[in-house]
């Protein structure tokens, strides 16, 4: 069964909708470099812990109200680059091109 590309800013509340904006703000601003795929986008993330933990908060509160994504976030190995990934189906990366979502298109 697919799930429409809508969001569902209603499953948070009030202080889950500011503190989603406050990380997606952090997050964007961590990133090292942004690279495209097939499905959506892969952030490399800078090397601070704090990021990735902010980065799977993102994560919990995203996937209630966003339900049609596919959100990863990558270790590499040896202390190699942390990745957040966000995609899904082929029409979800136009959508988080144009949402602004951690600025995909820059």
């Amino acid at each position: 069964m697919r799930t429409a590309i809508a969001c569902n800013l209603d499953a948070l509340t009030r202080a889950e909708r500011g503190r989603r904006s406050s990380l997606a703000a952090r997050i964007a601003n961590g990133i090292a470099e942004t690279h495209e795929t097939g499905v959506g986008y892969r952030f490399e993330l800078k090397r601070e812990p704090s990021l990735y933990r902010d980065a799977l908060d993102l994560i919990s509160l995203e996937r209630r109200c966003c339900a049609f994504l596919q959100m990863n976030l990558c270790f590499s190995p040896a202390d190699g680059p942390v990745y957040l990934e966000i995609g899904g189906r082929g029409d979800v990366k136009a959508f988080l091109a144009s949402s602004g979502l951690l600025d995909c298109a820059r």
